[in-house]
């Protein structure tokens, strides 16, 4: 994961609380750095530019303020936030705040399904948001009314599977408009020289085998959508060759609309750079995969071309999209739904933002992109 470094020169090192809380009053969250690094000098290129490369990687330093867990609950935690946040268990500070030290939200939702499963209790993630630190998240997690846990169970083998909300949403969204690209995750993974195509096609079949995600089409049944989740697929990877010149027309034109009834809902090319190196690029639509799918894919692509196995999966995504539609959660989708329909059964007010151009008739998602260092 990225991380937000901050490098600042000073005649003492400042507190990282003092920093945070100065540039919490000044930016948004997302922009306050998440480490702080003291330095006497920046590094200097020869022609005297920042040497970025030259800048040392932070440290989580244990300062006078560090508290150790001191009690069952408060060592668990430590063990959670170690694992979501790749940080060793003794240099988690049990006072210091889950985002300070690199959480986000991502790491938010995982963190609120970990604390209900090990802890069996209710929590939402306006709670995390509340009880920041260790320390605190304790105190509430002894206080917290206890419920059984329930694991998701595999779902009965069937031609068609019922869709999650998240697809419904977007399988209708891309039916409104099929040439869209505006759920495509398109993405790119560094090659070494030595790695050829039929290695690389080798690897995504092992991944196509292993997630059923990556098998799974969609249609309409009547009038209803599914999903079929197909035995095999075919899949082939592309190569291409090209100069740097052309490398962002080529990205721009690689990401191709879906068409959601075939399978594989993912795509992937070698493209040589000619003079500089080789690049695998990867496009999925949203559908099947989204921002964790996508960080699990880099990682087992990553092992399998480094020769290890891969432990079997429990659980594929279709058991939880039948999960998601089983009686007891539909019960609780019904209560939801009234709350809101109560909540807006007057005229919803229009809301009037402030913008430069007027607003076109149609969403297009057109765009431009601005690079500058």
């Amino acid at each position: 994961n990225k991380e937000l470094v901050g490098y600042y020169i000073s005649k003492n090192e400042l507190s990282e609380k003092d920093l945070h809380d100065f540039l919490l009053q000044r930016l948004p969250d997302y922009m306050v750095p998440t480490y702080f690094v003291h330095m006497e000098n920046f590094p200097l290129t020869a022609n005297g530019k920042l040497d970025r490369r030259s800048l040392p990687e932070p440290e989580v330093k244990i300062g006078a303020d560090f508290v150790k867990p001191s009690n069952r609950i408060e060592k668990k935690l430590v063990e959670i936030w170690s694992e979501l946040l790749k940080l060793e268990k003794n240099k988690i500070n049990i006072k210091k705040s889950f985002f300070e030290l690199g959480g986000h939200s991502l790491h938010v939702t995982m963190l609120v399904n970990k604390i209900k499963k090990d802890f069996q209790i209710e929590i939402s993630l306006r709670d995390i948001f509340s009880y920041q630190d260790i320390k605190s998240l304790s105190e509430f997690i002894q206080k917290a009314d206890k419920f059984g846990y329930f694991t998701i169970q595999k779902a009965e083998i069937r031609p068609f599977y019922k869709l999650s909300a998240a697809q419904k949403r977007m399988y209708l969204l891309q039916q409104m408009n099929i040439s869209s690209i505006a759920y495509n995750i398109p993405y790119i993974i560094q090659l070494d020289r030595e790695t050829d195509k039929v290695k690389v096609e080798k690897i995504f079949l092992q991944l196509i085998s292993r997630h059923e995600s990556f098998r799974t089409s969609f249609e309409l049944l009547g009038e209803i959508p599914v999903q079929k989740v197909h035995d095999t697929v075919t899949f082939k990877v592309e190569e291409y060759s090209i100069d740097k010149s052309e490398e962002n027309d080529f990205r721009n034109k690689f990401s191709q609309a879906f068409d959601l009834s075939k399978a594989p809902l993912l795509k992937a090319a070698i493209v040589e750079i000619r003079g500089e190196g080789r690049l695998l690029m990867v496009d999925t639509h949203h559908i099947v995969s989204d921002g964790v799918s996508s960080g699990i894919l880099k990682k087992e692509f990553l092992q399998l071309s480094q020769g290890e196995v891969l432990e079997p999966l429990s659980l594929q995504y279709k058991d939880y999209s039948e999960w998601q539609n089983s009686e007891s959660q539909q019960k609780k989708k019904a209560e939801q739904e009234d709350y809101w329909l109560k909540q807006f059964r007057e005229e919803i007010p229009a809301l009037n933002l402030p913008v430069d151009y007027s607003r076109p008739i149609m969403q297009s998602y057109e765009g431009a992109n601005v690079n500058y260092l």
